[in-house]
């Protein structure tokens, strides 16, 4: 009785620690500026203390935290030797924006990719109502602008002209958390047995929809790069699919390429005239402070851009501040980041694994020309990352230890 007892209270235990994190999922990604429900912090603070409490925590991932912080205090520390004066306030709301990485402890109890399913989920159906009521009465269009400004646009909506096409598009800050859920959709109804692929199809249809519906050129294109990962592997094995499949492979992505530098070389698209200006404005920077490169000018520091055609603290060039910020110190950045893609690599094989790698590139490319991979919403993507790492390695050496045969499961 005791074994069962013992047994009830982790399953319990489990339980809680997957709906709090479930619900902090839901808040980040459906409240990305954290001005509608106001609740972030404070969710975030009750899964910490829950984690602190019920679980043990796994200091593997300890150093890729003290990396990130200690990038942002040396840079801070040589801005203020340059005499750059950062603003401190911005150099707080840089350590909470990495905070969400303290999950890390206690990130391998937990699929995260399975728990970000339905906040996921909810973003689209938001998006997908929000573009029927603006379809249905335009009066509703005007409402929910006006509310969205309200709370710091959380939801942005536009009439972009994207190759002289008229689009209105619904942007939610958050789409960027959504790729890799629409990946394991994809995944499992191209893959999954008869009654998932009933349940993924819904959820499917919706989220691309609302991909669709972005209004954005990266998060348009999303759902057939991810598309084209899940459907790779089927046809790399077939006897004659190598035939064809590289050539085809090699077509599309040339399309693909082409079709991106069309969109990026549109003058009168008034986002790249913006982002061309602030490239300007980085060179000059640069040739004018060549020490940048080495030591950063500081987090919290502003520079002038053409682009905004006044000083700014950050550019939607996500990678290019992380190089203006912190100098040589921002690889310990981009190094905590990018792991799960090395440490995934040697999975690569598998089907799943390799979509994952290509799902969560797309994230990180998609975040570098948006200024949200520093924010609590970048942070879920690379928690989401680290989570299928542990569950991958877990498995991998349960196989090697019982001598099965690898076949993935998730």
């Amino acid at each position: 009785m005791e074994w069962q007892g013992l047994f009830t209270w982790n399953r319990l235990r489990h339980w809680v620690g997957c709906l709090l994190f479930t619900l902090f999922f839901l808040v980040v990604m459906t409240d990305p500026t954290d001005t509608v429900l106001g609740m972030k912090s404070k969710v975030f603070v009750l899964l910490v203390a829950f984690n602190m409490v019920f679980y043990r925590p796994s200091f593997r991932f300890l150093p890729h935290i003290i990396a990130v912080y200690l990038a942002i205090t040396i840079a801070y520390m040589f801005s203020i030797l340059q005499g750059n004066q950062p603003d401190f306030g911005s150099v707080t709301s840089t350590f909470f924006a990495f905070s969400p990485l303290i999950l890390l402890l206690w990130v391998h109890h937990y699929n995260l990719l399975h728990l970000s399913l339905f906040p996921a989920l909810m973003v689209a159906v938001i998006v997908c109502l929000i573009f029927a009521l603006c379809s249905y009465d335009e009066s509703f269009e005007g409402a929910i602008y006006l509310f969205m400004s309200k709370h710091n646009k959380p939801v942005m909506m536009s009439n972009r002209y994207i190759l002289g096409i008229r689009i209105f598009g619904i942007y939610y800050k958050s789409f960027i958390c959504v790729g890799l859920p629409l990946f394991w959709f994809y995944y499992t109804l191209y893959n999954g047995r008869s009654w998932k692929r009933w349940a993924a199809m819904l959820p499917a249809i919706i989220m691309t929809f609302a991909f669709l519906v972005s209004g954005t050129r990266a998060t348009m294109l999303l759902p057939f790069f991810t598309i084209a990962l899940v459907s790779y592997k089927r046809f790399a094995a077939m006897r004659t699919g190598k035939y064809f499949l590289y050539p085809v492979l090699a077509v599309f992505f040339i399309c693909f390429l082409l079709m991106v530098l069309v969109l990026a070389s549109e003058k009168s698209e008034t986002s790249n005239i913006v982002k061309y200006g602030h490239l300007i404005s980085y060179k000059d920077l640069f040739d004018q402070h060549p020490l940048y490169l080495l030591l950063g000018q500081g987090p919290g520091t502003r520079f002038f851009s053409q682009g905004f055609h006044k000083l700014t603290e950050t550019t939607e060039w996500t990678y290019i501040e992380i190089i203006r910020q912190y100098g040589l110190a921002g690889m310990l950045i981009l190094f905590t980041i990018l792991y799960p893609i090395f440490a995934l690599w040697k999975y690569r094989r598998q089907g799943f694994i390799l979509g994952i790698i290509g799902a969560y590139f797309a994230c990180l490319a998609i975040a570098g020309t948006n200024p949200l991979l520093i924010s609590s919403t970048g942070m879920q993507i690379v928690l989401v990352a680290y989570s299928v790492v542990c569950r991958e390695e877990t498995k991998n050496k349960l196989l090697d230890k019982s001598g099965i045969e690898h076949n993935h499961f998730r």
